[in-house]
């Protein structure tokens, strides 16, 4: 499920949806499909449980032995509803790490994602990850040469392109040099910039 669709059907506004995806840089994958399939077994377990308790309730009031099965159903929904919460927690946690990792451009994304003290990230309602940023902050300044670094100036001249040198002279160089002295191709280099 794209991070759009998954946005959308958590009730955000287009706006805010538009927000979250400028703030990401892309409409990322958010599960590879285990998630969705897992989610929806335990919303079926989690269904199978509450009518069972609901129907024994109903039909069995006076049963002790009822009784007892029903208080266990409910410890197992609870139980449910625990390990359902952790695994979407953690699902969202490792989604945005990997993409703050990607983003800012981690050569191991894998051994700086365990970098993450992920008791200090909350997750809120809107599924948004807080304490992330500064973490990462944290990290990036710890392991710098776990990050490529951006690189920036001018582009090299290319003999093939001609790029940011005078291309007429280059092209004359290349054409007549068979026929010229060494002195002329020296005087023809001098007057290349590069």
């Amino acid at each position: 499920m794209k991070l759009k669709e998954f946005l959308k059907s958590k009730g955000l506004s287009d706006e805010q949806i538009a927000d979250i995806l400028k703030a990401t840089g892309e409409d990322v994958m958010i599960d590879d499909g285990k998630a969705a399939a897992r989610t929806t077994e335990l919303e079926e377990q989690l269904k199978t449980a509450n009518d069972t308790i609901k129907g024994l309730k109903k039909d069995n009031v006076d049963n002790e032995a009822l009784q007892l099965k029903v208080t266990e159903y409910e410890e197992q929904i609870k139980t449910l509803e625990k390990d359902s919460k952790e695994k979407i927690r953690s699902m969202a946690l490792d989604n945005a790490i990997s993409g703050f990792l990607k983003e800012n451009k981690a050569k191991y994304p894998d051994l700086l994602a365990s970098k993450f003290d992920r008791d200090k990230l909350v997750v809120d309602e809107q599924g948004q990850v807080n304490g992330l940023g500064e973490q990462g902050k944290q990290l990036m300044d710890q392991y710098k040469e776990m990050f490529q670094e951006s690189i920036s100036g001018f582009t090299p001249p290319s003999p093939d392109t001609g790029s940011q040198a005078s291309g007429s002279t280059y092209e004359n160089l290349v054409k007549n040099a068979d026929n010229m002295s060494v002195e002329e191709i020296q005087a023809q280099l001098g007057e290349m910039k590069f």
